[in-house]
């Protein structure tokens, strides 16, 4: 194999393994991607685990604005209104 083979090789294996950690992850995780100036972010992935938290599936968000998710304010969270 060439350097080139042996080191997308590499890639490959500890891409699988960052990827069995982020959806092992107990803890919700989002990834996030800002596009274009003045336009709101957009989901790039996330976990199961942050999905389920915000009722959603993973494939409901993945390539979404942020906007298509209701996440309550922290002022609307400290009022108790997140319930």
């Amino acid at each position: 194999a060439t350097a080139r083979e042996a080191a997308e090789k590499l890639l490959r294996e500890r891409e699988a393994i960052l990827r069995k950690i982020f959806e092992a992850c107990p803890d919700g995780v989002l990834l996030l991607e800002h596009v274009r100036e003045g336009e709101p972010l957009v989901i790039r992935d996330c976990n199961q685990r942050w999905a389920q938290m915000h009722g959603y599936t993973r494939e409901d968000l993945v390539n979404q604005s942020l906007l298509v998710i209701d996440i309550p304010s922290r002022e609307a969270v400290a009022r108790g209104e997140h319930f």
